[in-house]
Order: C-alpha cells, then structure tokens, then sequence
C-alpha cells in the first residue's frame, strides 16, 4: 500500500514538472522527502495550488539574455558580456569615454605646447647674444634744440635698460624730418628687441636697412639686429642667411656671435 501510494506521489510530482509548476532543484527536494516517508506533505488542493515564478515557469533564452544586455550597453551603462567560458569582453562607456576626451586634449594641446617650448628657446637663444649697440659714438648734428634734447633722452634711458622710453623719445624724433632719422629706425628696432616685441622691431629694422646710405657703415650692424628679431619671432628660415653671411664679415663687430648663434640654430 506505501509503495502504490509512493508511487502516486512520483507521478504527481512528474505531472506538476512536466506542467511547468516545478523546477528541477524542487524535484529533487520533493523526492528526497517521499523517501524519507513524508508521503502525504501536500493535500489535492495544495499541489494544484502549486504556481511558479515567471522567470522559472517560462526562463528566457541564451539568445534574449545577449539581446538584453546589447540594449542595456547601447543606453551607455557599463556591461559584461562572456560569449564562451574562454573568451570574456567588458565594456565601460563612461571610463573610455574619459580616456578618449583626455587624450584628444592632449593631442590638441601638443601644437601649442610645442610653439611655446620653441619660443622659450629662441627667445633664451636671443637673450644670450643679444647686447644693446651703444648710441654714445654715434654723432649727430641737430639745428633743432628740442631734437636734440629728445635725442639726448633717448641715450639715456638706453643705456639705462629702459627700452620703452628710449623708444618713446626716438619716435618723436621723426616728427622733425632728420635726415638721418634711419639711425632713430636701427635703434627703436633695438629697444623693441630688448623688449621682446619682435614684430615692431622687424618693422624699424627694415626700414633702417632701406634707408641706410651705403657710407653710413651701418648695414651689417642692422643686418644682425634683423636676424635677433627673426629668430625671437621664431623666424629660423630667414635669419640663417644673414647669419652665415655676417659670420664670414671680417672685422664685423659681431662675427663671432653670429657664427656661434649660427651653430646653434
């Protein structure tokens, strides 16, 4: 008689698995109890009573479970998809995407970097060989006292260190017409050097090279100030010329420094 109504229960517990009211583990639980004698644990009532959660009574395939998480990535969450037990890719949107802005700001940044690490090194090069030509020997006639007053301020702040207002005094000069005023052009062109304003002093600089007479001995000293302001305006290309050409002038007051500036470019 136990044995028939053992055998109920087996059925009973069969039908409810093939139904899909119990899961294989609650199977095994249920067998190991009828073993154990406990034959009558559940009523008529109760075994059809029995329902089981959705995602046991209808479990979701391989194939829906990797569209879930393909979805969920595509949100821009994090995930972890494992195709196979030997091969396993994770993905952190938010942690590369960090990354990637990083690096995309550096390499954006690079060129500004590298123009400002060339101009401390040509404007370093610059302030090694650069030294004020002295503007005592230089003589002038004026017929104008308030010239030459001007004329007199200016030597004085240069030789001072103050390249600003020596400038200032120099401009006003051209407000007189001096005939000689391609000497007011090479000096402003220095101060603005001394400044570290290569673009006006390339601009006075030029126009004391155009304007300089022959005669006047001056052209290979403007010539060298010209390739200063090149180099400190970061222009290489176009001072190496005048530099090789000084540096083969013998007698030229700065030879030495234009073939050792030279070098060094």
């Amino acid at each position: 008689m136990q044995q028939i109504y053992y055998q109920e229960e087996i059925d009973k517990i069969l039908d409810q698995y093939l139904a899909g009211k119990l899961s294989a583990e609650e199977v095994r639980l249920l067998h190991a109890k009828l073993q154990k004698g406990e034959l009558h644990f559940l009523s008529e009532d109760e075994w059809e009573q029995i329902v089981l959660p959705p995602d046991v009574l209808h479990p979701i395939t391989h194939a829906e479970k990797m569209t879930e998480k393909v979805l969920y990535a595509s949100a821009g969450n994090d995930f972890e998809w494992t195709e196979n037990r030997y091969q396993k890719y994770g993905w952190a949107n938010s942690r590369y995407a960090v990354v990637i802005s990083l690096l995309l700001g550096l390499l954006l940044l690079l060129p500004f970097v590298h123009l400002f690490l060339s101009l401390g090194k040509e404007q370093n090069l610059v302030n090694r060989y650069f030294a004020p030509h002295d503007m005592i020997p230089v003589e002038r006639s004026f017929t104008n006292p308030d010239a030459e007053n001007l004329w007199h301020a200016a030597v004085l702040k240069y030789r001072a260190g103050n390249y600003s207002a020596s400038a200032a005094s120099l401009s006003q000069l051209f407000a007189y017409q001096l005939p000689d005023a391609y000497t007011d052009h090479l000096y402003m062109g220095i101060c603005y050097i001394g400044n570290a304003q290569p673009r006006e002093a390339l601009h006075h600089l030029k126009i004391a090279a155009e304007t300089t007479p022959a005669d006047a001995g001056l052209q290979n000293l403007v010539n060298w100030y010209i390739s200063l302001a090149y180099i400190q305006n970061g222009n290489i290309a176009a001072a190496k010329p005048l530099l090789e050409q000084l540096s083969e002038t013998l007698n030229f007051v700065y030879q030495t420094r234009a073939a050792k500036l030279l070098s060094e470019l």
